[in-house]
């Protein structure tokens, strides 16, 4: 459960950072719906090392307005808020983590979403946002796809 605290608090932290000095641009309230919902891991690259799809069976990404719950099994993994700025090529995407050991760290990311699938590519805290969606062993970048739930 360790590892999965480790990989859900670098997502999240990633999904949910804080803008550093520069306001972001609001997004629109269509925008905005766009990102809530439950969400489904599809594959997540974690500093380079794929994790193990059928670890990422059971996941969900759980967005309500600016607040994102990991889940796991049903048990909560790690609680982020996030900000993003749309406006961005590729657009922008930050994540504070709102409990635990992390609390209080941001994750720069970027995202691109189309239809019912989200792209994050993150970096740890305190390393800069990423320019591509890349995880190479030693970047300290990680990558998710999530899939939309239909409901």
């Amino acid at each position: 459960m360790n590892q999965l605290k480790s990989i859900a608090i670098t997502a999240c932290a990633a999904l949910g950072i804080l803008a550093t000095g520069l306001r972001a641009a609001e997004p629109t309230a269509e925008e905005t719906q766009a990102m809530q919902g439950t969400w489904t891991i599809e594959s997540f690259t974690l500093n380079g090392n794929k994790i193990d799809p059928e670890q990422l069976r059971n996941w969900r990404r759980i967005v309500a307005g600016s607040h994102v719950t990991w889940t796991a099994n049903g048990q909560t993994l790690v609680e982020t808020d996030i900000q993003f700025d749309p406006s961005h090529k590729p657009p922008t995407l930050d994540s504070t983590i709102a409990t635990g050991d992390a609390k209080g760290k941001v994750l720069l990311a970027i995202y691109e979403l189309q239809d019912d699938v989200l792209r994050v590519c993150l970096a740890e805290p305190d390393k800069p946002r990423p320019t591509e969606f890349s995880s190479t062993p030693g970047s300290g970048q990680s990558t998710f796809t999530a899939r939309r739930v239909k409901e």
